[in-house]
């Protein structure tokens, strides 16, 4: 199952074969929206407002 989703002004869709089955693309699809779009967005402020380490940094 495919589905259209349209945040802000971008539109693009997503393929849900599982949307019967699996909890988070049943909520995908019956809010047309991305899973944790809350985070999602907080995200991109905080990568906005700050530099990002290009250069691989530790991961430990």
């Amino acid at each position: 199952m495919q589905t259209e989703l349209c945040i802000n002004e971008l539109k693009y869709k997503m393929f849900l074969p599982f949307k019967d089955t699996d909890t988070i693309q049943r909520h995908i699809y019956m809010t047309k929206s991305p899973y944790e779009l809350d985070l999602l967005q907080h995200m991109l402020a905080k990568l906005k407002d700050e530099k990002i380490n290009e250069g691989g940094g530790d991961c430990a």
